[in-house]
């Protein structure tokens, strides 16, 4: 999913992402059914930011590549262009 931070520079949107991966990472995933916790839940974020005059899938295009660049280098972390 994308999250779009009309009003938010690099350095703010940077910060909102890594606010959301220890957020998640620090609350538990429990099963509805048993109770049973699951774990913790981990996440990797691109952060991309609007080029003025771009197509909007160019942006999408950046934040996805930087999203697999966090995977690549090794998961649950945030990667900006910058």
């Amino acid at each position: 999913f994308a999250i779009i931070l009309v009003q938010a520079g690099f350095s703010a949107a940077m910060t909102i992402a890594e606010q959301i991966r220890v957020l998640l990472e620090s609350s538990p995933l429990l099963n509805k059914r048993t109770g049973g916790n699951l774990g913790a839940i981990t996440c990797s974020i691109g952060v991309s930011v609007y080029r003025p005059a771009e197509a909007p899938s160019d942006l999408v295009d950046r934040a996805d590549q930087l999203l697999y660049r966090a995977k690549q280098a090794g998961r649950n972390q945030v990667c900006g262009e910058g």
